[in-house]
């Protein structure tokens, strides 16, 4: 748990408010990093229903450049 508010705290110096990013965001990313496409249809077997929560949380995390 310190490892990741370690990485929590590194992800959120210097960023402004609205970027800032909280625990659960690096649970996710700690999870997911590792990850490859290659391995989700073996994951689905042994976790059905998470090839659609991954798909889920990829629409929700897809970063938008501001308007400049």
């Amino acid at each position: 748990m310190r490892l990741l508010q370690y990485r929590l705290e590194e992800a959120n110096h210097g960023a402004e408010a609205a970027e800032q990013v909280e625990i659960n965001d690096v649970i996710e990313w700690c999870l997911i990093s590792p990850l490859t496409i290659r391995e989700v249809p073996l994951v689905e077997q042994r976790i059905p229903g998470v090839t659609a929560a991954l798909s889920r949380w990829l629409e929700s995390a897809i970063y938008e450049l501001p308007d400049l």
